[in-house]
């Protein structure tokens, strides 16, 4: 499965600041023209202006880069004008990894937390929430188990998580896991 990470950099008079945005997965092989929808979309969703984009940095790949039907040639194209383009060498795994690391562990260690809580502490309650997904019409009718053996299990398992949030919340106010009331303030 292909994955499109989303990495913003932008600055302030005072710092520049790096956030991974997002990790988009796309079932089947990813076109030009899929990333620059999904990427306009995210842009949209988030209220940013694509006008202020300046600088795209990719792996190299054709989807990303190709002459025609690449994104960064498409994307210039939507907005009227270019932008510098720069090709990363270091391996995607290990620049998502590295950021990830850094920025994501006390959130990831929550979210591993509240995941294993319902999924591995018994049978029942890994039923019961799926039971409530699927009664809430959820996008999703089961969490995702953190694997330590792949940078990517990380993404997946935010991505799930951040989906189905509000059932997450729901189903442990039901179930009165005080232990993890809103711990760092992460599931607001």
């Amino acid at each position: 499965m292909a994955h499109l990470t989303i990495v913003a950099r932008y600055c302030d008079n005072v710092r520049i600041y790096e956030e991974l945005c997002c990790l988009i997965p796309f079932t089947n092989m990813a076109t030009g023209q899929d990333v620059l929808t999904a990427f306009v979309n995210l842009l949209e969703n988030q209220v940013i202006d694509i006008i202020k984009l300046f600088c795209i940095t990719s792996d190299g790949a054709r989807a990303m880069v190709g002459k025609e039907k690449g994104f960064v040639n498409l994307l210039e194209n939507h907005i009227g004008c270019s932008v510098m383009s720069f090709n990363c060498f270091i391996h995607q795994k290990n620049l998502v990894a590295k950021i990830s690391s850094q920025s994501l562990s006390s959130v990831m260690e929550t979210v591993v937390k509240i995941v294993n809580l319902i999924v591995s502490r018994s049978s029942l309650t890994h039923r019961q929430s799926k039971s409530l997904l699927q009664e809430l019409d959820s996008e999703y009718a089961d969490l995702i188990l953190h694997s330590n053996v792949r940078w990517l299990s990380r993404g997946n398992v935010l991505n799930r998580f951040v989906s189905c949030l509000e059932e997450i919340k729901i189903f442990l106010e039901e179930k009165r896991f005080s232990e993890l009331d809103n711990e760092d303030g992460y599931l607001n």
